[in-house]
């Protein structure tokens, strides 16, 4: 009897010598953001982003932008009016059949606050592009205490929020079309409307919406790692290895993911993960 209790002390003690955190640590490895300058650290003479345009579509001189300087980043602001539209923007080449995450952290506190995405087909002047849109409108205004409120219908993950004085990031999937031809993306990111004041954007990028879910798990006595709806769904793992590490493919953004790490003594760590 007494044998038996130290062989299953073995067993056990291995799994206690790591925190839930620290055996299972995950890390997200993305592809390279195709946004030029996306951090405004380079500046024209007037002190505007290089590599950025704004598209004035009110053809309002109402419009204000600036850059300003910070030590956690620089950011992008744009003053407005009532129900004014204007973009700063930057067109990318595409891939056809891809599927790519636009995503920026926002601020306002009056205008609405809108990532618009045109695709178009990159063809002769005498035909008609193909165009495909995308947005990834603000629908929740005071977006903290909102996402608190819908948080039993609606998960907040997957909520877009819109707050004066906290950073909240937007963003949505851009699927290009597998037909023939090359695509151009028009990417802005802007004021949609809504009241005056000032809209502030920083860290903006366009990836690849696919990315790889790297896992590192520490502690003897784990048998499986499963990420649903991932590539592969599961991975079977050796319990004799103090460390290990395995890795997934994400085919989503914007969407949650359970990952469920497994030991053979009915041993669960369950997290959730989201592509974003």
């Amino acid at each position: 009897m007494m044998l038996s209790k130290l062989i299953l002390s073995f067993f056990i003690i291995p799994l206690i010598l790591f925190s839930e955190e620290n055996a299972l640590i995950l890390q997200c490895k993305t592809s390279q953001n195709l946004l030029q300058n996306a951090d405004f650290c380079q500046l024209d003479g007037n002190g505007l982003p290089l590599r950025w345009t704004f598209d004035n579509c009110s053809r309002s001189p109402i419009f204000k932008s600036q850059i300003v300087k910070q030590s956690k980043g620089n950011y992008l602001t744009v003053d407005t009016a009532w129900s004014q539209f204007g973009y700063w923007m930057q067109t990318i080449p595409l891939q056809k059949g891809e599927s790519y995450y636009v995503s920026s952290e926002v601020q306002s506190d009056g205008p609405n606050v809108m990532i618009w995405i045109q695709c178009k087909q990159n063809i002769s002047d005498s035909e008609k592009p193909s165009v495909k849109e995308f947005r990834a409108p603000i629908f929740l205004s005071n977006g903290l205490s909102m996402k608190k409120e819908l948080r039993d219908f609606v998960d907040e993950k997957l909520l877009n929020s819109l707050c004066a004085d906290q950073w909240s990031r937007i963003g949505c999937v851009v699927n290009v079309p597998k037909d023939d031809g090359s695509y151009l993306c028009e990417v802005r990111i802007g004021v949609y409307g809504g009241g005056p004041g000032q809209m502030r954007f920083r860290n903006p990028l366009f990836r690849k919406a696919q990315v790889e879910l790297q896992a590192d798990i520490n502690g003897t006595g784990w048998t499986e790692l499963q990420v649903g709806k991932a590539t592969p769904e599961s991975i079977k793992l050796d319990p004799s290895l103090e460390h290990q590490s395995v890795s997934f493919v994400l085919p989503k953004a914007k969407f949650i993911y359970r990952v469920e790490l497994i030991g053979n003594h009915g041993q669960k760590i369950i997290r959730e993960f989201t592509n974003d």
